[in-house]
């Protein structure tokens, strides 16, 4: 007699879903800034980081990056970082 309901595996591993998923978009840019060197080798200061706007939580430029609980975050998102070095790389 089969349940009326699925059943789940009873092991974790099956079960699992990563934690952050990352899109296919973000990957090809992160390969294309590594090709960039002079960029790698200097960090970007606050400022510069946050002369762009966020394109994923919307925040304007300036102003930092707020997580999903609506609190500030310590660090910009990624996408913001990529913009902001694609920013620079275009001045």
């Amino acid at each position: 007699m089969t349940p009326p309901y699925p059943v789940l595996s009873t092991t974790y591993k099956e079960n699992a879903k990563p934690a952050h998923s990352v899109s296919n978009w973000t990957v090809s840019r992160l390969s294309a800034m590594a090709s960039c060197s002079e960029l790698n080798k200097k960090e970007l200061t606050p400022e510069q980081l946050s002369s762009v706007p966020c394109p994923t939580c919307g925040v304007a430029a300036g102003m930092r990056c707020l997580l999903h609980s609506g609190g500030l975050r310590t660090e910009p998102h990624l996408e913001r970082k990529l913009s902001a070095i694609e920013a620079i790389k275009g001045k």
